[in-house]
C-alpha cells in the first residue's frame, strides 16, 4: 500500500511538475520560484509520513524508506528486503538476536549511506551490484564503477550467525567493520 501511495504520488508530482513546466513555458510566468520551495516541503513531509506510517518489525517492506533506517540494541534479525532512496541505514548486529542461523538481508536504492557492524560471532556475505559505489570494509576501501562482487568475512563457515547481504543500488557508500 506505501509503495502504491508513493509511487501514485511520485506520478502526479511528475504530471504537476511537467504541467507547470508547460504553463511558464506557454505563459512566460515564473512559477519555479514557488514551486521550489512547495516541493521542499512536500517532500520533507513525504519523509515525515513514511517514517510515522511504517511499521519496522514487519519483514518485508513495501514501501521506499526515506532517511535514516536504524537497527540496533537488541533486535531480532530476520530476513528482509528494504527499499532505500537518499538516506542512511545502520544494521548493528553485535547485540543482535537471531532466531534462524542465517538471515537474508536485501537492500535496493539510489544513494545511501549502508553500515553494518558484526560481532566476531556473526559471520557475512557480500553480494553486491552497486554501481557506482564505494565498499569500506574494516577500513580498506575499494571503488566499484560499472560492476559489483562477492566477498566474505573470514569466519562465514564457522560463524555461529550468519548473515547474507544482498545490495543492488547505484551510488551507495557501504561500510562494513566485525572488529
Amino acid at each position: 500500500m506505501i509503495y502504491s501511495n508513493f509511487r501514485n504520488g511520485l506520478a502526479i508530482a511528475l504530471i504537476v511538475v511537467g504541467l507547470l513546466a508547460l504553463i511558464t513555458n506557454l505563459m512566460q510566468i515564473d512559477l519555479w520560484r514557488y514551486i521550489f520551495p512547495a516541493s521542499l516541503i512536500a517532500i520533507g513531509l513525504l519523509m515525515l509520513y513514511s517514517r510515522q506510517r511504517l511499521n519496522f518489525s514487519h519483514s518485508s517492506h513495501p514501501g521506499w524508506m526515506l532517511g535514516k533506517f536504524r537497527r540496533q540494541g537488541k533486535w531480532q534479525v530476520r530476513s528482509e528486503n528494504i527499499r532505500l532512496v537518499a538516506g542512511e541505514a545502520l544494521f548493528d548486529f553485535r547485540e543482535a538476536l537471531f532466531p534462524e542461523k542465517t538471515a537474508t538481508i536485501r537492500l535496493t536504492g539510489v544513494g545511501g549511506k549502508l553500515t553494518f557492524l558484526f560481532s566476531d560471532r556473526t559471520g557475512w556475505e557480500l553480494n553486491c551490484d552497486a554501481m557506482g559505489s564505494v565498499w569500506k570494509i574494516n577500513g580498506v576501501e575499494t571503488e566499484f564503477v560499472m560492476e559489483g562482487g562477492t566477498t566474505r568475512s573470514a569466519n562465514f563457515e564457522t560463524a555461529l550467525h550468519q548473515v547474507i547481504l544482498i545490495i543492488k543500488m547505484v551510488g551507495a557508500e557501504i561500510i562494513l567493520n566485525d572488529h
